[in-house]
């Protein structure tokens, strides 16, 4: 629904004139190194018409993708004070809670999408990653499975299902999940993550830079991709690169626990025990579900507390995007 005034027969022109800008702006939106252009025809739009619909949508993706969140929830809102059925605004609103930690609330609006719209995939997707991402693999994996059934061809789907098998360490399955990801969305950042952590685990770390890179030039404010850019940098010793990397994941995805544990992990071996336990301390905050992730910075908390010198490094972490557990 565009404003009244947009309507009026008068300005039948400019309506058309925007919409065709919405189009333009959606197009460069889908382009690698093109969020900016497109992000300043949203907004220009909108100093047109402050209720277009396509261009408040438009902004709204553009900003969560910039890590934007309070902006982000202002445009969602506004989206469902207009049109209350506006399903990518509430999903939109669902993702934000998820970021920011907000489970509960996160978990209503994906439960109450899917009651509304059992065929569609997106919202098992989404839930998929919640529990993913805050260590209820089992749970993620059955939102995951649900997801391709209803739509085998969501890449989304696919890479969810990718990292569920690199949970459970069945890496070729993974990779060729990620694979058939990217093969339907060239521009799906997550599996170039997922497949960027499999070539670390495999000492691959020049092939993993370039996938990890790659899925930055997607989306420049990926966490994952930092924080499998920190693992990198940490198994070749580069230590204060590898903290660079850690703190821009947290950065930019503050409630995702797994770049905390790489952080902790680090100055652990680093003898900076105090800084680790209060990182360590934090990520033990964000792991809400009992598990192995809560299991192992248990122990990294113990080890803190050990004397010096009795430290070696643990298994890898990884995270997902928000997406590499």
């Amino acid at each position: 629904m565009t404003s009244p005034h947009i309507d009026a027969p008068n300005n039948i022109e400019l309506a058309y004139h925007l919409h065709l800008l919405a189009q333009e702006a959606h197009q460069l939106e889908k382009q690698p190194g093109q969020i900016e252009a497109a992000e300043k025809k949203f907004r220009l739009i909108l100093e047109k018409d402050p209720n277009h619909e396509a261009a408040l949508s438009g902004l709204a993706g553009i900003t969560l993708r910039k890590k934007l969140y309070l902006e982000a929830r202002e445009l969602y809102t506004k989206l469902l004070n207009i049109n209350s059925q506006h399903d990518f605004a509430e999903m939109g609103l669902g993702y934000i809670h998820f970021i920011l930690g907000e489970l509960e609330q996160a978990e209503v609006i994906f439960k109450n999408t899917i009651a509304r719209r059992p065929h569609d995939a997106e919202p098992h997707v989404a839930l998929g990653w919640m529990y993913n991402d805050h260590g209820n693999v089992t749970q993620a994996f059955e939102e995951f499975k649900a997801a391709h059934l209803l739509n085998p061809q969501n890449d989304g789907a696919l890479e969810g299902l990718g990292f569920i098998c690199f949970h459970y360490r069945v890496y070729d399955d993974a990779k060729k999940y990620f694979h058939l990801s990217i093969e339907i969305n060239g521009n799906n950042g997550g599996s170039h993550v997922g497949l960027g952590n499999i070539l670390v685990l495999e000492k691959q770390f020049t092939e993993a830079k370039y996938y990890f890179d790659k899925a930055l030039q997607i989306s420049p404010y990926d966490e994952s991709a930092y924080n499998g850019k920190a693992n990198i940098h940490k198994a070749l010793k580069e230590h204060s690169e590898a903290e660079k990397n850690y703190r821009l994941a947290m950065q930019y995805t503050p409630a995702q626990p797994f770049s905390y544990i790489g952080l902790g992990e680090l100055l652990l071996h680093l003898d900076r025990r105090e800084e680790a336990k209060q990182i360590l301390k934090q990520a033990l905050d964000l792991l809400i579900h009992p598990g192995d992730m809560q299991t192992k910075v248990i122990r990294l908390l113990k080890k803190a507390d050990s004397s010096p010198g009795l430290f070696s490094w643990p298994d890898l972490f990884f995270s997902k995007k928000d997406k590499s557990s």
